[in-house]
Parts: structure tokens; sequence; C-alpha cells
């Protein structure tokens, strides 16, 4: 078997389960593909990075976010169309100073909101409503991790 430059391979994207109390963090993207849609904080990993360093990587762009370890908790294979292929990583965390961050400084996706995991709006970019509907529940991880 040859191994060429014409083979597609997926896309590894990283994405942030940060939780505040019963509440998680989503914005509205900016990019395509869909656009307007609400995600999680997360982005690509990049030749030479880990998995670990896309994740302080995007934590870090939420200035002055104070957080525990964050723990590898599911991954969800994402079809896009025929072109777009990805596999996203979903890491959880807990944000220990919500009330001390300015989401405004994270551009990635504007209007910034905590919900709770139960009411998350119903246009919820492709990788999140794959794990919304695998029955992901980071309520119940919580409970599994003490």
């Amino acid at each position: 078997m040859q191994y060429k430059d014409e083979i597609q391979r997926p896309a590894l994207g990283i994405a942030l389960i940060i939780k505040n109390g019963n509440k998680v963090l989503i914005g509205k993207r900016l990019t395509s593909p869909m656009n307007g849609s609400w995600q999680l904080p997360g982005g690509w990993v990049y030749k030479g990075e880990s998995p670990e360093q896309v994740v302080h990587r995007k934590i870090a762009q939420f200035t002055g976010l104070q957080y525990n370890q964050p723990e590898h908790v599911a991954y969800t294979e994402n079809v896009f169309d025929k072109e777009l292929h990805s596999l996203s990583l979903y890491f959880q965390l807990n944000c220990l100073n919500a009330e001390q961050i300015n989401l405004n400084d994270n551009t990635d996706c504007e209007n910034w909101q905590w919900v709770k995991w139960k009411d998350l709006p119903e246009n919820l970019f492709l990788p999140l409503k794959i794990l919304k509907q695998d029955g992901y529940n980071p309520d119940i991880i919580d409970v599994l991790s003490k």
C-alpha cells in the first residue's frame, strides 16, 4: 500500500467542556462550517502538538481562568459532508472563578454563555450535537469521578 499526499485523513479537534456548577460554557460560532451555531470552546490540533497542549492553549484564551485538572471524557466522529470529516476529543474541567473571568477576551466565538446541559439551544455545532445525541452528560461524569 502506498501513502500519497492525496490520501484524505480526518482533522483532529479538541473541545472543552468547561463547567461552572451545573452549567457549561458555549459560544456562537463566527466561522464556517455552521456559522452561527453554538459550540464548546476548542480548536484544531496542530502538527507537533499533543491534545493536552491544545487544551491548555485554548484555556489560556480565557484570561485569568482558574480550573482543575482537565479530564478526557469522550470523542465524536463528525462527518459534515464528503469533504469535511473530523474527530473531536472532549476534555472536561471545572472553572473555579467564573465570576472573575472576562468571556469577551476569547474571540473564537461571540455571545459566550453559561447554560445548563439540558437547556442547550437547538442550533448546535455538529460535534456538540453528536455528543449530546450520544447521551453524554457532564453532570453524570462529575458524579462518577468523585
